[in-house]
């Protein structure tokens, strides 16, 4: 059964007989690469802060976003004020969850 997103629950397909195993609606805001490239437009040293941010969270096991967004800027940013992180947090991210829906992509198609 296929469920697009926001879609009314009422208002379903059968994908079996179109033979897609798996239909996953969703959206990315770019190609990954495209998002870090991005990240440039707001100066180096802001995109170098960005990309730390992305690494630091992605090898931490359990660490909370927030907590790796303190780690990276605490040496140049008071990390009391939430205001100062907050645009670092948001853009961070939007781009870990489009990171992670294609990995979720990439492992259900191994599966499959």
């Amino acid at each position: 059964m296929q469920l697009a997103h926001a879609a009314s629950p009422k208002l379903h397909q059968e994908w079996v007989k179109k033979k897609i195993p798996v239909f996953f609606c969703g959206i990315l805001r770019a190609a990954l690469n495209a998002q870090r490239a991005a990240w440039v437009t707001h100066g180096e040293r802001v995109a170098g802060q960005l990309n730390a941010i992305a690494e630091e969270f992605l090898a931490a096991d359990g660490f909370s976003l927030v907590e790796c967004v303190k780690q990276v800027l605490a040496v140049v940013v008071n990390c009391s004020d939430p205001f100062k992180l907050h645009l670092y947090y948001l853009t961070v991210d939007a781009f870990l969850r489009d990171f992670h829906r294609v990995e979720t992509l990439k492992q259900m198609n191994r599966c499959l």
